[in-house]
């Protein structure tokens, strides 16, 4: 039995429990440095690169603890700091985009099924077990001996605990792992939590031969190529696109946009909001499409339309449906409801 020693009760800050029960084990050394420094600095402004240098970790290892518990919805960024959320987002409210309306001519966005997936429990294997699963199988002896070589570093128990799980329990070839790892250090992003990451969305996906991986890797550098744009356009601080805003960038490149449209719909967002969210520029961007919409110049012009014929019916003494004319704008056609009217 151990206790701590009461001397150092002098000087204390809170732990939510249901951090360390869930996380002592799922999250990495990094993440848990990271998140201990914000809670024993609150309303600190620690940015990425301050945290770096007070856990000892890398911007890279740093950026992905970070995104790990923004992903897990236990951190919230606040200005240039970030705080322990402690309670869920307010939906938008007013001025949230209605989706398609059953008279505007719309093509249907293509939403991809993924399935569901566990994320990876690292758990700590002995060297007998980790030797054992190699001495049975040839290519897990390879994935171990050449992700070392790949990473450019030896690699611990929770790097061969999350290979090996990509490999036994995601289903993903030993050379599809290789070319996952390729791009993770091509990213400068090969912390553990990141491979694990992006190894479930490669499952999920079923991104499974060698093809569809080229395929991925090839579609997520444009995404990234179009998120330096989005940031030359915005302002937008973050240096690359966490990886749910690749997701994000990869649908709206899939729907025909580019980065002129989204930088205004960061700005459309940005106006309605008054803070960035990549799920309601998504809600944005589908109406856009939906209207037809393709370029800054047709929102511009759908919305001089509705203002339009906004002013044609406060002069006809009408009124109408926002939301029906923002959805309309696309296909010119506008609808009018008397004013008292069902």
């Amino acid at each position: 039995m151990f206790n701590v020693n009461p001397a150092l009760y002098g000087s204390v800050f809170a732990v939510p429990s249901a951090l360390t029960d869930k996380y002592l084990k799922l999250a990495s050394p990094a993440a848990i440095k990271v998140l201990l420094l914000i809670l024993r600095a609150p309303g600190e402004e620690l940015s990425v690169e301050e945290l770096s240098k007070r856990i000892g970790y890398g911007k890279a290892d740093t950026l992905d603890a970070v995104e790990y518990w923004i992903s897990e919805n236990v951190l919230i960024k606040t200005g240039g700091s970030f705080s322990v959320k402690t309670e869920e987002p307010k939906k938008p409210d007013v001025g949230v985009p209605t989706q398609h309306k059953p008279n505007a001519k719309a093509v249907p966005a293509v939403v991809p099924v993924k399935r569901e997936l566990p994320d990876i429990k690292i758990s700590k294997p002995t060297l007998e077990q980790l030797t054992k699963r190699m001495e049975e199988s040839e290519d897990v002896l390879r994935l171990m001996t050449e992700a070392q070589s790949i990473l450019g570093r030896t690699i611990g128990f929770d790097m061969q605990s999350t290979l090996l799980m990509l490999y036994d329990t995601y289903g993903l070839s030993v050379d599809v792992i290789f070319m996952l790892l390729e791009f993770c250090v091509h990213q400068s992003r090969s912390s553990t939590a990141y491979v694990a990451k992006l190894g479930k969305v490669w499952a999920e996906k079923e991104i499974n031969t060698v093809e569809l991986a080229a395929d991925y890797i090839e579609k997520s550098t444009e995404a990234e190529r179009t998120f330096s744009v989005l940031r030359e356009l915005t302002g937008l601080s973050t240096p690359r696109p966490t990886q749910k805003q690749t997701e994000y960038i990869l649908s709206w490149l899939a729907l025909g946009f580019d980065a002129p449209i989204i930088a205004r719909a960061y700005d459309e967002t940005a106006e309605r909001t008054g803070k960035i969210s990549f799920n309601y520029m998504d809600k944005v961007l589908l109406n856009w499409h939906n209207a037809g919409y393709k370029t800054p110049e047709d929102v511009e012009n759908g919305e001089k339309l509705f203002r339009e014929k906004k002013q044609a019916g406060k002069q006809k003494g009408t009124s109408f449906s926002i939301d029906e004319a923002i959805s309309d704008a696309g296909s010119g056609v506008v609808k009018y409801k008397k004013k008292g009217a069902e």
